[in-house]
């Protein structure tokens, strides 16, 4: 602005001064006063008059290129700021922007296809090989998203989330689900991560315009719900969006935000189940089980609650709580009662989870020798090379470790004999099938032996009727656990019954507890 200021000044005086020919009107007053010395004056004043000139047409070439830096500069940061910086593709401010031009109204029915498309496997690949090589992958996925739908805008909304708008003017006689299928089939194709071959599929879920479609955040809405259905049905699935999963998906956002609700205000508690020794009746343990009090009888069940909060981001923390609550809940429990807290997946998969349970051990003061940790043997298919170092280190503090549920069909004898084990929890399906058929009972006969081989104390869970108890008993089941003895109950009643035990100690004879000490403890 100073330079145009200063410019038009000039010009001005100039063209003023040509106006009223002031130039010989200068001139024959210095003719008429030469004494004066006015030409050399007159002379000056020009001379500066033609340097404000200059400077003011340079100033003005200057802030032009100033100018068309910050354009370029501005247009940098709203590109950065709508767009992913890894893959280059729009993110959700771009679709933000985006739906509030896509007038999905003004498309006839089956124009706009929507695709939501979820990575298979790629935590995995995250876990196993390191961010970088997760970056790698996430590069080749949207660049064959690209050559897939190359007249269509890919998205990536974070993680390993993306999603597709496809016009149907863009991909003319194309069925969108032979589309997305094909998708499929390129990105289960192997990716080369410096060195190493991995391989991931895709779930995608599909939603099209119809007659009623009014924005383009329905069909967003839709295609998510779709694909929730694609991943509920497995690795490699496409679904297209009907009109009863929108249903249902509202449900189950709904039940999700009762979940967050409770997790945030602590209104799931921990609760105990007994575990005992089937010969005694001894109580030699107890295993902790998330319960909301407030719902009881309500449709959520523990895992669909642990689902829910790994879903949302909050089980590691909902987790700490619940085991520092356990802890504090036994304190007053006799010393040689072993409490056993469950790893979920994605706690197995953190990989500061042995320093975040040794930190929570020394700041309550909980001996490491009285808690056993559980893990399934899901989890340890899943996150087996996290485990394979996390497990070790937690049996270093003095912790010790149970396989949950084997016999399940994930683990092999060669991972139960690698990993440190201490405890081995037979599946609660195995002991039923036992029950009502030779051919199960000689499975679970071939499993007990097979633990007894190693020599680990084996837990029969899931016992309901006399007749499961003896037969775990007779087939060689040391430890028991199941409705038969005591539901999971809350810690006044879990507390109540071991005083009352403890006091009464009706039985004259002690038995050997699940890390091999005395427990005075029946339970009838």
């Amino acid at each position: 602005m100073e330079a145009i200021v200063i410019s038009a000044t000039a010009l001005a005086l100039w063209l003023m001064a040509a106006e009223v020919d002031l130039f010989e009107i200068v001139v024959e007053f210095m003719e008429d006063h030469e004494d004066l010395e006015l030409d050399e004056i007159f002379l000056a004043f020009s001379i500066a008059g033609l340097g404000g000139f200059i400077f003011g047409a340079r100033r003005l070439q200057e802030l032009g290129r100033e100018l068309k830096l910050r354009k370029k500069a501005e247009r940098r940061s709203t590109w950065l700021a709508q767009h992913d910086p890894l893959t280059r593709l729009p993110n959700r401010r771009y679709l933000s922007e985006y739906s509030k031009t896509l007038h999905v109204s003004n498309h006839p029915a089956g124009t706009i296809s929507v695709l939501a498309v979820d990575l298979d496997g790629f935590k995995k690949v995250n876990d196993l090989l390191g961010h970088d090589a997760g970056d790698k992958l996430l590069e080749a996925t949207a660049d064959r998203l690209r050559q897939s739908y190359s007249n269509s805008t890919v998205f990536r909304l974070g993680g390993d989330e993306f999603l597709i708008v496809a016009l149907k003017s863009e991909t003319p006689n194309t069925d969108q689900r032979d589309a997305a299928e094909a998708l499929v089939r390129l990105l289960n194709k192997p990716v080369d991560l410096f060195g190493v071959s991995a391989e991931v599929g895709a779930s995608i879920g599909i939603a099209t315009n119809s007659n009623e479609t009014a924005k383009l955040e329905d069909l967003l809405f839709s295609a998510d719900a779709a694909l929730y259905y694609a991943k509920r049905a497995g690795r490699n699935n496409v679904a297209c969006f009907e009109s009863f999963m929108r249903e249902d998906v509202s449900k189950r956002a709904a039940r999700q935000a009762s979940v967050r609700t409770a997790l945030e205000e602590n209104k799931l508690v921990p609760y105990f189940q007994p575990i005992l020794d089937l010969e005694t009746g001894m109580v030699v343990g107890v295993e902790v089980l998330t319960r909301w009090p407030e719902n009881t009888g309500s449709p959520f069940s523990t895992q669909e609650i642990i689902g829910f909060a790994e879903e949302l981001g909050l089980i590691l923390p909902f987790s700490e709580h619940l085991l520092r609550l356990s802890i504090a809940n036994s304190k007053e429990w006799p010393q040689e009662l072993g409490l056993s807290f469950n790893l979920g997946p994605a706690m197995l998969s953190d990989k500061r989870l042995a320093e975040r349970i040794e930190s929570i051990l020394s700041e309550t003061g909980f001996a490491p020798s009285r808690l056993i940790i559980e893990v399934s043997e899901a989890a340890l298919h899943l996150h087996y090379n996290t485990a394979s170092i996390t497990l070790p280190k937690l049996s270093a503090l003095g912790i010790r470790i149970a396989l949950d549920g084997y016999g399940a069909g994930h683990s092999n004898l060669r991972e139960l004999a690698r990993m440190p084990f201490d405890i081995i929890k037979l599946d609660r399906l195995l002991l039923a099938d036992a029950v009502q058929e030779d051919i199960g009972t000689s499975v679970f006969e071939s499993y007990v032996k097979v633990i007894k081989g190693l020599e680990k104390p084996i837990v029969a869970i899931g016992i309901e009727t006399d007749a499961q108890k003896q037969l775990a008993q007779k087939l060689g089941c040391q430890f028991g656990q199941g409705h038969l003895f005591s539901p999971a109950v809350s810690e006044a009643d879990i507390s109540a019954v071991l005083k009352t035990r403890l006091q009464t100690e009706s039985s004259g004879h002690q038995d050997t507890s699940l890390n091999g000490e005395p427990s005075p403890i029946p339970l009838d």
